[in-house]
């Protein structure tokens, strides 16, 4: 998760997380691995000023279902 959200410049902090993110009880606050797990794990909206800026999300989206 951490290598594919750095190729599309994805991040969070606890700054820019939506109050309705999911959550994990496997995924601990304060891990390295946190903010990559929501990023991954949440269908979201977001803005940033700039791409070199912490995402700030907007919205959780229902997931999304992928059929054939």
């Amino acid at each position: 998760m951490s290598m594919i959200n750095r190729v599309l410049n994805r991040r969070v902090d606890a700054d820019g997380l939506h109050a309705d993110a999911k959550q994990w009880r496997d995924n601990v606050k304060g891990q390295w691995y946190y903010y990559a797990v929501l990023e991954a794990t949440n269908h979201h909206d977001y803005q940033r000023a700039d791409v070199k800026d912490m995402e700030n999300w907007t919205a959780i989206n229902p997931n999304k279902v992928w059929e054939n």
